[in-house]
């Protein structure tokens, strides 16, 4: 369905361009997030990268492709440096001035950027990122799938028990994962 659906989004009209390139990032999201889970992460990464193509111009559109990005490369430091620039660019100068939707982008690419950097054993820069998307999270709230993150309270939790995991620390994971089903 998938080389289909990428057809049928490169032929779409040019009358609505803006309309047109948000579906064709969303289509190529949808590709490289399949593909993670196909285990396919060469071509995950290829369709993430044609994502962040379409996407080009558009801050909100970039932030969204960046996600992406991040599942399909999930050890390597460039794309850490583009989840944190595409966060930061996308943020409002005021948190308390973004919107959910934006500081549920904002908060995911920070999400995925802390997982790198406890991949890489930094725990400094994990805990710093992992705080920061903390307090998008608290200003977003649990229950919410903008963009289709799922971004809130409890995933900031949860990424910080795999945090953990990472770092070796199963004794803190064990007790995180507990409150957090609790």
């Amino acid at each position: 369905m998938l080389p289909t659906l990428l057809t049928e989004v490169h032929r779409a009209p040019a009358q609505a361009p803006q309309a047109c390139r948000a579906a064709l990032v969303e289509a190529y999201q949808i590709t490289a997030a399949l593909l993670v889970k196909l285990g396919e992460r060469s071509l995950a990464w290829l369709a993430a990268d044609r994502a962040m193509s379409a996407a080009t111009g558009d801050q909100l559109l970039v932030a969204c492709a960046a996600v992406q990005l991040g599942q399909a490369l999930p050890a390597s430091s460039r794309a850490r440096s583009v989840m944190l620039a595409a966060a930061y660019q996308a943020a409002p100068p005021d948190l308390d001035a973004g919107t959910p939707q934006v500081l549920s982008l904002c908060g995911t690419l920070l999400l995925e950027a802390a997982m790198m950097a406890a991949r890489s054993g930094d725990e400094r820069a994990t805990a710093e990122l992992l705080d920061e998307a903390a307090d998008m999270a608290a200003r977003v709230g649990d229950g919410q799938d903008h963009h289709h993150t799922a971004f809130g309270p409890i995933t900031v939790e949860l990424a910080r028990t795999a945090a953990a995991i990472e770092a070796g620390d199963t004794r803190q994971a064990v007790t995180r994962h507990q409150k957090i089903i609790g």
